[in-house]
């Protein structure tokens, strides 16, 4: 075979715009032929030509070498179905690699590319009946299936056949919601699975073959599922290799009960946000290292240690509660210092291994800045602080100039590991300047106080006196006990400086 030279190249490309720029074969501008078949594939139209061209020759070697084309074809079939398909327009040598494509993404940019659903039901079920490839990876669907559920389940098989690895379906189009039927999970090459918009059941008793299956499944995402009460417990049975469960938005357990008593047990991740139907989570799991919550009060979050001895693997935890104006949140606010049976204290607490916190104070929060100072002193490792207080508004009360700023000020705690502080809405208030001056002057290895100015510009010209900035940066200087540490206080729009691990939803 010849090698692939720069010139060859450049011929092929010279040949591709010829093909996509002929005016006179709309009707075969859009379409591969193969066979006596022509697939619909969706390629942009003949004013983008040269965009199209651009993009395309980095998909063709333009260098010297013994690289064949069934060497080039092989790599080719691990890009996205979409860039095949205007390969094979652009290249003769490759007008097949298409056929053979390994990742399958029938997704929102594949969809939006073609007119209506018709179009892409046509477009998809050509290229998978034209599919020769013995492997597929992955296989990525948005559709209404709607009427065409047949359809649908058709490509899944074709994929399962294949040793699909990752799959992928999106139903959020649809009216009626669509029910994914546990038999096709009958595959044992199966890792990663995501459903959106499905109703998705396992019964008591499951076939051999489906129950196989599901051992093999390392990660589940469930999106805007409906599903039994004791779904999630067949799930935990029978997926015994299963590392990653996320659910969002979905209906029907009120508890998720995760047992897993054998330390051989491979789970590490636990994602729930907005389960309406949510009230109780319950965690025995020694290998357990990350647990996300995100939704309205729970009526309790239970974490068992079962190993010899108690130590736990968990590394990471994000609770995040929506409250009505009238709740508080339970586990941070029962924790704060406050009156207790006629005096002035807090609970004993430690959370010895956390490293990062991060704290959203909004309208439905009765917390302040001892609350904070308080809670942050229980954590002896933490290395970073984010406080984000853009819509609260920490204004002394009677009661903290009473019983509060006494405890605050006369604060003994050592924040010995703290390296970072970021303070997102900074205002100026008492209260605020309060909670700086402590954490500066308590804080000996500090290396950042990050102050960033509401985003609501209303705030900032009620709030903020251009004269403050001068004054209470002396001030911020001679409060300081670490002298490596940087004050930065700036705009909003203009921060770029550290974020926190995890944004406030996930999902």
């Amino acid at each position: 075979m010849a090698p692939i030279t720069r010139s060859r190249a450049r011929k092929s490309l010279t040949q591709a715009s010829l093909l996509v720029q002929k005016p006179n074969n709309k009707e075969n501008h859009n379409k591969i032929i193969t066979g006596k078949r022509a697939v619909g594939v969706g390629v942009p139209h003949v004013e983008n030509n040269r965009r199209i061209i651009r993009k395309s020759s980095s998909l063709i070697p333009s260098y010297g070498g013994n690289v064949g084309d069934d060497v080039l074809a092989h790599i080719f079939t691990y890009l996205p179905t979409r860039i095949l398909v205007q390969l094979s327009v652009m290249s003769k040598r490759f007008k097949n690699t298409w056929r053979y494509c390994r990742n399958l993404l029938f997704g929102n940019e594949f969809y939006r590319k073609l007119h209506n659903r018709t179009e892409f039901i046509d477009v998809v079920t050509r290229i998978m009946d034209n599919h020769i490839g013995e492997n597929i990876d992955t296989l990525q669907i948005l559709m209404d299936p709607t009427d065409k559920e047949h359809r649908l389940t058709h490509w899944i098989k074709i994929a399962l056949n294949k040793g699909v690895k990752v799959l992928d379906l999106d139903c959020d189009l649809s009216l009626n919601i669509f029910k994914f039927h546990h038999s096709l999970l009958d595959s044992e090459t199966l890792r990663v699975l995501k459903l959106k918009y499905c109703k998705f059941s396992l019964p008591s008793r499951l076939r051999l073959r489906s129950a196989a299956g599901l051992g093999f499944i390392t990660t589940l995402v469930l999106r805007k599922v409906v599903f039994c009460e004791f779904t999630v417990y067949r799930i935990m049975k029978h997926c015994v290799n299963l590392e990653s469960l996320d659910m969002t938005d979905c209906s029907g357990p009120s508890v998720i009960r995760i047992m897993t008593h054998d330390d051989n047990f491979k789970f590490k991740s636990l994602k729930v946000g907005n389960s309406m139907d949510m009230f109780y989570i319950d965690v025995n799991c020694p290998n357990l290292e990350s647990l996300h919550y995100s939704g309205s009060v729970l009526q309790g979050i239970r974490i068992l240690m079962n190993n010899d001895p108690p130590t736990s693997k968990l590394k990471d935890v994000m609770l995040n509660f929506s409250t009505p104006r009238t709740g508080i949140t339970p586990y941070y606010y029962g924790a704060c210092a406050k009156m207790r049976n006629g005096s002035f204290g807090s609970l004993d607490f430690c959370l010895w291994h956390l490293k990062e916190l991060q704290v959203f104070m909004d309208y439905t929060t009765f917390c302040n800045a001892v609350d904070i100072a308080d809670f942050v002193g229980k954590c002896p490792s933490l290395q970073k602080l984010f406080l984000d207080v853009n819509n609260f508004n920490l204004i002394p009360d009677l009661y903290y100039e009473l019983h509060q700023k006494p405890f605050i000020e006369s604060f003994s705690t050592i924040f010995e590991n703290l390296k970072v502080m970021k303070l997102k809405g900074f205002k100026f208030l008492n209260q605020e300047i309060d909670l700086v001056r402590m954490f500066l002057k308590r804080s000996p290895e500090m290396e950042e106080m990050i102050l960033v100015y509401p985003k609501n510009k209303d705030h900032m010209n009620m709030y903020i006196d251009p004269g403050n900035e001068v004054i209470f940066n002396r001030l911020f200087q001679d409060w300081k006990c670490s002298p490596k540490i940087q004050i930065i206080a700036q705009e909003n729009a203009k921060d770029k400086t550290i974020s926190p691990t995890h944004v406030r939803k996930w999902y």
